[in-house]
């Protein structure tokens, strides 16, 4: 009697529909996101450097004295208090200047990202199809292992009844073995599949807390 292959673990199924959102687990994914932020902050602050820091309102909703100084004054700088207030949409262009530089950092920073996106896609892309083709060399290997079963079974039968000699056995022993090595080998590959799509997808197929946001146009 043959001695039974080493048992592996079967690999994981992966579940059908997984949700493009579980790519924000992806850390490159997740820091991506975080520059975007960081990009689309310092437009705001740009966009708000347009804006003198000032109160408009004093108490029961009437305009501030800084307000009246700046609407009765023609000057481009003026006093409030000990501090100079410059107002900043005559800043010679300085502003429109820096917002411009933010704003394509922004943009540089979405093209970064949906670059990074496609990579993480196509990554996954190649790990599922891996998986699925290691799957079918599976399925097919099963059938080649239960042929091979089949075969050692009748060599046996056929030398205990004197119909054949032990050769014929030790052959098909020889044969049953290299299917179950094969089959093993597969199973292997398969499970690396399955670790290649949960690598892929930053951690695998289980819905986490998102570290990142996925973009789409």
């Amino acid at each position: 009697m043959r001695p039974r292959p080493p048992a592996l673990p079967l690999p994981p199924t992966i579940p059908v529909g997984l949700p493009a959102s579980l790519l924000s687990q992806r850390p490159d994914l997740a820091a991506s996101v975080a520059n975007l932020r960081s990009a689309n902050a310092q437009v705001g602050v740009a966009e708000g450097a347009f804006y003198p820091a000032l109160t408009l309102t004093s108490n029961f909703g009437y305009a501030s004295e800084a307000l009246r100084d700046i609407s009765n004054s023609g000057a481009r700088q003026f006093s409030i208090g000990p501090l100079a207030l410059t107002l900043p949409v005559f800043d010679g262009g300085r502003n429109r200047a820096n917002l411009a530089l933010y704003r394509a950092r922004y943009e540089e920073a979405v093209a970064n990202h949906e670059s990074r996106l496609l990579t993480a896609l196509r990554e996954v892309e190649d790990a599922l199809s891996d998986a699925q083709q290691r799957q079918k060399q599976g399925d097919v290997q099963a059938q080649a292992q239960q042929a091979a079963s089949r075969a050692l079974l009748v060599a046996q039968a056929r030398y205990e009844r004197g119909i054949s000699t032990y050769l014929d056995v030790t052959d098909a022993q020889r044969s049953a073995l290299a299917a179950d090595r094969a089959a093993a080998q597969i199973r292997t590959q398969r499970l690396l599949a399955s670790v290649a799509v949960a690598r892929a997808l930053g951690g695998g197929w289980e819905q986490k807390p998102a570290e990142a946001t996925v973009l789409s146009k």
